[in-house]
């Protein structure tokens, strides 16, 4: 009887590892569990684990165990609990009387005065560019963020039928200009 290659490698695994990946699995999500996960987090924390523990496998030769299988098991589990737990940390927290704030004010006031915007404005188009240069700074121009960010660079390239990194140094190269510029202004 031929064995498929998955097969091969549950057999490989159950061989070296003396558990099967199914076994494995269900003590680490259980052990996860017990430390204070919830079910989901519980299960990204065990599947972390366990790619962790076949991408280890592949290296058979260079590993020996001086421990039980289970307690590097474990080992591997708790680090990952922890990459976990710090992932989590990052993640912003919503303000806790974010229904009770009030925007309002904000409604009609503009993040850059009209006079800036057209001063700005005014010293690019007096700016001494070349042709493919002026195209990519009217394509990128955005006067409200007195930037050049109005459209993805790629969306440039693309248009113009140049590289991205061509796109990405035209850009720094226009803003260099501008700013001596503004400078000068």
């Amino acid at each position: 009887m031929h064995m498929t290659h998955s097969e091969h490698r549950l057999e490989s695994f159950e061989e070296y590892y003396g558990y099967t990946p199914a076994h494995l699995t269900m003590r680490v999500h259980s052990q996860v569990l017990r430390w204070g996960l919830s079910w989901a987090d519980a299960e990204d924390v065990t599947q972390e684990t366990m790619v962790a523990l076949v991408t280890t496998m592949q290296r058979l030769p260079q590993i020996e165990f001086h421990i039980s299988v289970i307690a590097w098991v474990y080992g591997v589990a708790a680090h990952k609990f922890r990459d976990h737990l710090n992932r989590k940390e990052r993640i912003p927290k919503p303000h806790p009387d974010l229904d009770q704030l009030d925007f309002a004010h904000l409604d009609d006031v503009s993040a850059i005065d009209d006079d800036v915007v057209a001063r700005a404005t005014e010293v690019l188009s007096r700016l001494d560019l070349s042709p493919r240069r002026r195209q990519v700074a009217d394509m990128l121009w955005n006067p409200w963020d007195l930037d050049f960010n109005a459209v993805p660079q790629a969306f440039v390239a693309k248009e113009l039928g140049m590289a991205l990194g061509t796109v990405k140094s035209t850009v720094s190269a226009i803003k260099a200009q501008f700013r001596t510029a503004l400078a000068v202004d």
